[in-house]
């Protein structure tokens, strides 16, 4: 999916957030949409099962360091 944001003049292209790693969960194969086109090959081949594939994963990380900010803000410690 191609994610198109204007502002102003500016027109910018940004990729999805994905990433795939390999099977030994370790060495990064992709990012973005070479990440998308290399999981679905190995997919379509069906040698998808051992590797690493997480998409949309940005919001859930910035979500958690919202909340840790906020825990910590009121002296709740961490999640």
């Amino acid at each position: 999916m191609l994610h198109l944001k204007l502002n102003a003049t500016l027109l910018c292209c940004t990729g999805p957030t994905c990433i795939l790693i390999r099977p030994d969960g370790e060495t990064v194969e992709a990012f973005a949409f070479g990440a998308e086109t290399r999981y679905s090959e190995l997919s379509e081949n069906n040698e998808h099962k051992k590797w690493y594939y997480f998409r949309r994963f940005k919001m859930a990380i910035w979500k958690k360091v919202i909340r840790q900010r906020n825990l910590s803000r009121y002296g709740c410690g961490s999640l």
